[in-house]
């Protein structure tokens, strides 16, 4: 400044060494006779709080980008490749893993970059840097690469790992799995900075991975129920099958001689009932199907209204005794529809059963409408209603609107669920409307 007679600035860190406590802006004026002016100002704890607001700044955004990645990908393996992306851009790591911990074995379920091994690598957990980080729940790091997962896998030169850090993933008190972070050799170490935004990615790897740990074990019980079930219906209709054709053998007569009208009475009493169980056990079956979805759908060309009459001719008999009036509305011009026939006679079959079970006395109305580019069957009766209450219950699998009507009418909460499902296999889809009291029209709506 003396010599050029200029004004000039500087930082100055204390003891020569940036990154010491103490920091100073030094500001040099010239003055006339040849002096000088020198301002000294320390400026160290404004750094610091620059530093930990920009710090702070990142976390957050960072948390709610974490946060909207969460609530935004249901794929738990489209999630974890993410938070690997996201930990390689936020701490500069060359590469980056999630790893569950599981049976006392590390398996890698996602990576990114160099010095993670590939989705599917597999090792037991015993001598491993995971190991310390299950047993202390503390960040390890700062340790060769083959710490971390032993002398299992050569690496190239080129690929060869200065230095790894690895973070916990805790959700509900359990140490689930870990989350890796590497650096290649004559790369920079991890610092504080690092291992806490490292942490932060952690805490949502976590919870990504606790959501498809509970996901598979829900997928794996409702897999065993549906088996259970499948197997069981199974072994039901073999006894069921044969005590129909015996019922079938003594109504006839001509084999074991006549029957008194008990015995008669009694006889058709058995076959009514197994003919419930046999209409159970196929509800069951057809149930297991969909959910390991084994349905399939085998289209032909039907005369809608010949699909209504069915449904009428299987419900009638059950109706007439109840003392119901049945009503069948076919047009004359009824169109062709291109379907499977047996899963639209199952629809109707089961929506018409529904209509006499819960009504009492009054009428079912059958009927056929199109238009649009849509044929509707329609079901309607005159029992007891819908409340708007039960409606998001109507087509859940093994539910009914009140515990109590199970109770009074009987049927295992199926038959809705099934009936939805199978409209949607067909294109199509059943619409209810209904007040309680004062009855229900359901409409299997097809494309027409």
């Amino acid at each position: 400044a003396m010599d050029e007679r200029v004004s000039s600035e500087l930082r100055h860190w204390g003891g020569g060494d940036p990154d010491g406590d103490r920091v100073f802006d030094v500001r040099s004026f010239p003055v006339p006779g040849n002096g000088i002016l020198v301002l000294v100002a320390e400026v160290s704890e404004e750094l610091r709080r620059e530093h930990l607001l920009a710090a702070t700044s990142t976390e957050n955004s960072l948390l709610r980008e974490l946060a909207g990645r969460l609530a935004d990908t249901p794929d738990s393996a489209t999630l974890l490749a993410m938070l690997c992306a996201i930990v390689r851009r936020e701490c500069g790591a060359s590469g980056a893993g999630v790893c569950a911990v599981h049976h006392e074995r590390v398996e890698v379920l996602a990576s990114s970059g160099t010095g993670v091994p590939a989705e599917g690598f597999s090792m037991p957990l015993a001598g491993t840097l995971t190991a310390e980080v299950v047993a202390t729940r503390q960040v390890q790091g700062r340790r060769p690469f083959r710490s971390a997962y032993g002398p299992l896998q050569e690496l190239t030169e080129s690929e060869r790992v200065g230095e790894n850090m690895i973070a916990p993933l805790v959700a509900y008190d359990q140490v689930v799995g870990s989350l890796v972070a590497t650096r290649l050799l004559g790369e920079a170490p991890f610092g504080e900075r690092e291992e806490r935004l490292l942490r932060l990615v952690a805490d949502h790897a976590a919870l990504a991975l606790w959501k498809s740990r509970l996901l598979e074990e829900a997928q794996a019980a409702n897999e065993a129920k549906s088996a259970f079930l499948a197997t069981m219906s199974h072994e039901l209709r073999t006894p069921i099958t044969a005590i129909t054709g015996y019922g079938e053998l003594l109504t006839d007569e001509t084999v074991v001689g006549e029957m008194s009208e008990v015995q008669r009475e009694m006889v058709e009493r058995m076959c009514s009932v197994t003919q419930q169980l046999s209409a159970l056990i196929d509800e069951l079956l057809t149930y297991s199907s969909l959910e390991a979805g084994r349905e399939g759908v085998r289209i032909e060309e039907v005369a809608a209204g010949d699909l209504l009459r069915t449904a009428l001719a299987v419900s009638e008999p059950v109706a007439r005794q109840k003392g119901l009036s049945v009503h069948l509305l076919v047009p004359p011009d009824a169109p062709t529809l291109r379907t499977d026939p047996d899963k639209v006679r199952q629809i109707l079959t089961n929506l018409a059963g529904n209509a006499v079970k819960f009504t009492e006395s009054g009428a079912i109305t059958l009927s056929l409408t199109t238009g649009d580019g849509w044929v509707r069957f329609g079901v309607r009766d005159t029992g007891i209603g819908i409340p708007e209450s039960g409606r998001d219950r109507l087509f859940r699998p093994f539910s009914q609107i009140e515990s109590g009507l199970t109770r009074r009418y009987g049927g295992s909460g199926l038959g809705l669920y099934i009936s939805s499902r199978l409209a949607g296999l067909l294109g199509g889809r059943i619409e209810v409307a209904s007040r309680p009291g004062e009855g229900s029209l359901f409409e299997l709506v097809l494309p027409g």
